[in-house]
C-alpha cells in the first residue's frame, strides 16, 4: 500500500547519490515546516513515499489507532527491506 513511511536516513541513502542528498538537519526542518510530506515520532523521522521512493502525501488516517498503528508498523518493516 501506497505511500509508506521511511526513514529519513534510508530516505537520503536510495534516492540521492552519495554526498549530494540534503543534510539530514534540513530534511527534519522541513518536515517540521510541511514543505515535505513525513511525520515525526518521538526523536525518529520520516517521509512518506511513493513505489519508485518519490516524495508522496499520505491519505488521512483510519481513525482506527489499532489499523493505523498495524500500517505503521508494516511500512517500517518493509522500508528495511527495501
Amino acid at each position: 500500500m501506497w505511500p509508506r513511511r521511511m526513514d529519513i536516513r534510508a530516505f537520503r541513502t536510495s534516492v540521492f547519490v552519495e554526498g549530494c542528498g540534503p543534510n539530514i538537519s534540513t530534511l527534519k526542518t522541513r518536515i517540521k515546516k510541511g514543505d515535505i510530506p513525513g511525520e515525526v515520532q518521538g526523536n525518529r523521522y520520516y517521509v512518506w513515499v511513493g513505489p519508485n521512493n518519490e516524495l508522496m502525501k499520505p491519505a488521512q488516517n483510519s481513525g482506527n489507532q489499532m489499523a493505523d498503528a498495524l500500517m505503521d508498523e508494516w511500512s517500517e518493516e518493509h522500508a528495511t527491506a527495501a
